[in-house]
């Protein structure tokens, strides 16, 4: 089974070190279409903006760029923006979804990016100030100090194979088999998913140690930045 030019049937300590890597190469390629579109300024004017998903726990396979926005529920904002960026000839396509009457409560705002790795997928939520029901922000913290470089490896494994096969998946499912469940590859996966379900993932929240809590930080350095929010500079 292979993902690009990658066997990704088979782990070992050399291969992790290129899980890692090629990670890192897709979280910089999102850090250069966000700085591009200037995704956290323009969406700055109009509430609190923060990235959140698997670029903010540093878990990037497929190319998807998630926001959520907290602010006043105007459609205006997000129109605003997008209409911008419509100028560009990298944004091929633009959905939006009203999604106040479900259970999400937000307006969503989804653009199709042309990038020279391939067509990159952001999608932005604007939620109000005091949604109640489910954000991703609330995962970001949990998650990343329940990380271990191995659960890290096992999440990043899984996914890539699951794309490979061309398979849908919830990365939180992925997660919270790696994590939780000590599920380390695709085989293993599969079978979890036979007996595991995805009905509490809204209430799910990872399994920490205090041993675990800070492995991830030391086990991970890198030199570029990765974003999850945005303040607006203050007038000199």
């Amino acid at each position: 089974m292979t993902f690009g030019d990658f066997d990704v049937t088979i782990p070992h300590i050399e291969y992790d070190h290129a899980l890692i890597e090629r990670e890192r190469l897709r979280r910089h390629t999102a850090i250069e279409i966000i700085d591009e579109l200037d995704v956290l300024g323009h969406w700055a004017r109009f509430g609190e903006p923060r990235i959140v998903g698997a670029m903010a726990y540093q878990l990037m396979v497929a190319h998807d760029i998630d926001v959520e926005i907290f602010g006043p529920l105007d459609t205006d904002s997000g129109f605003s923006i997008v209409a911008h960026w419509a100028k560009n000839p990298a944004v091929k396509k633009v959905l939006f979804m009203n999604a106040l009457d479900g259970e999400d409560s937000g307006l969503g705002w989804e653009v199709s990016f042309l990038h020279s790795t391939g067509t990159w997928k952001l999608q932005m939520w604007l939620l109000p100030a005091d949604h109640e029901g489910s954000r991703a922000v609330d995962f970001i913290e949990p998650i990343k100090a329940a990380l271990t470089m191995e659960s890290r490896c096992a999440v990043l494994r899984i996914k890539e194979a699951l794309l490979a096969e061309g398979l849908s998946y919830r990365s939180l499912d992925v997660y919270r088999a790696a994590i939780d469940g000590g599920i380390c590859d695709i085989q293993e996966y599969l079978q979890w998913c036979e007996h595991s379900g995805s009905e509490d993932l809204i209430a799910w929240r990872p399994r920490l140690t205090s041993a675990r809590s800070t492995s991830f930080k030391q086990e991970t350095s890198e030199s570029f930045r990765s974003p999850t929010s945005y303040t607006v500079p203050k007038e000199p």
